[in-house]
């Protein structure tokens, strides 16, 4: 438990909002500083509270913690105002939802938000939905149905509130990144198609977002906790579709299932405390796994970086974050997340090999990233020497070419 009394190591997602923050008061783009900026995290409310906070001093990470920090803290209000004061113990009895709250990127800004809006209502919660929609931008078609919803049942207002908010942002992302939307929106569809998901032999996962859609909103029309149970099944479904990895579906679904269970069981006089508590005892040895995964993920990534060449470049499609704090040596984005010139490059090619259509006169080196117990290939065309670093959880190929 020793993550509550020092900074626990956060996300590789959340270390990437923390680069991205620290590149933005910078004017640089990533990877190279000679590229063209452009947003590589799909949570702009997020990346832009942090970015604030770094322009004032705060260190990078340590922004993006404190914003986890306050939103979960905001959770706990709003938990308090909409069931009294038994609701927020109830959820703190279950740490490893809001471990996983504290340690994500912007996950707690987005459930702090869509509680929000949802304990308002209908009336005036447009503004707080349409924050939650630009704290994470892949939550648009479940907010979108919101907004038809709310529109054809004659509150007019609670949708033009959320557009306005969504055209400031926008309009913030533009100056910022020059591009309104994040590029990870575009990257996240040719990553799927690499990932074969909805490929051949797997199903689509549009059907998913269709059905995930309407149990979202299926109860909208009262404020309780079916509500949210509309929202947790919607949006999992509709993250899960989309290749999120399971630490953000998971962060944001156990939140939702624990402030819905939190909410129906501080009304009554029940066994409710004495369940939790025991569902808590039992998410301590996850919590724990999970926190030492991203340590010996931080880990690994930090001992490959030490293998980079410091003339030319590399090129990489994961653990971007954890790179950018280790190194300041040239990366070429692989996943078309960070440089538009990558996405077209993957349009090209029916695998993730896009450093094979690189320059090559440009790219010395790649990184491949394999779960521990894969057996990679350490021979690739064009790389003369392959360098293993293995981890508990991770395994990393730094493939040279002198």
């Amino acid at each position: 438990m020793a993550f509550f009394l020092t900074l626990p190591v956060l996300s590789d997602d959340a270390h990437l909002v923390a680069w991205s923050a620290w590149a933005a008061t910078q004017g640089e783009g990533f990877p190279e500083r000679e590229a063209i900026p452009s947003m590589g995290v799909s949570e702009p409310l997020h990346l832009h509270l942090a970015t604030a906070l770094v322009s004032l001093g705060l260190e990078p990470v340590l922004a993006v913690f404190t914003l986890n920090v306050i939103s979960l803290g905001g959770i706990l209000w709003v938990l308090w105002r909409w069931g009294g004061w038994r609701a927020p113990l109830l959820f703190a009895l279950v740490p490893f939802v809001p471990y996983l709250l504290l340690i994500g990127p912007g996950t707690a800004l987005f459930l702090f938000l869509t509680l929000l809006a949802i304990w308002i209502g209908k009336e005036k919660g447009g503004v707080w939905a349409g924050l939650a929609l630009v704290t994470r931008m892949d939550a648009l078609l479940s907010w979108g149905v919101a907004g038809l919803f709310t529109y054809f049942s004659g509150k007019r207002e609670w949708v033009l509130g959320g557009l306005g908010v969504l055209a400031l942002v926008l309009l913030l992302n533009e100056f910022l990144w020059g591009s309104p939307l994040p590029a990870t929106l575009g990257a996240k569809g040719l990553l799927i198609q690499r990932l074969s998901l909805g490929g051949e032999g797997h199903p689509s996962p549009l059907p998913w977002v269709g059905v995930a859609a309407v149990l979202f909103f299926l109860p909208w029309w009262k404020r309780n906790e079916r509500q949210l149970l509309g929202v947790l099944l919607g949006m999992t479904v509709v993250w899960w579709g989309a290749g999120f990895p399971p630490g953000t579906v998971w962060g944001l679904a156990g939140g939702l299932v624990l402030a819905t269970l939190c909410l129906a069981f501080s009304r009554t006089r029940s066994k409710a405390p004495l369940v939790l508590g025991v569902f808590g005892l039992l998410s301590l040895y996850p919590m724990n796994r999970s926190q030492v995964r991203w340590e010996d993920h931080q880990r690994v990534v930090q001992e490959v970086a030490k293998f980079l060449p410091q003339e030319g470049c590399t090129v990489a499609f994961w653990y971007f974050g954890y790179l950018r704090s280790a190194t300041e040596a040239c990366l070429v984005d692989g996943s078309g997340f960070f440089d538009p010139r990558s996405q077209d490059l993957l349009a090209q090619t029916g695998t993730a090999d896009i450093f094979l259509l690189v320059e090559k006169e440009k790219i010395r080196a790649a990184i491949q990233f394999f779960p521990a117990g894969v057996e990679p290939n350490e021979n690739l065309p064009s790389f003369l020497e392959s360098i293993r670093v293995e981890g508990d959880s991770l395994i990393a190929l730094v493939h040279l070419r002198d």
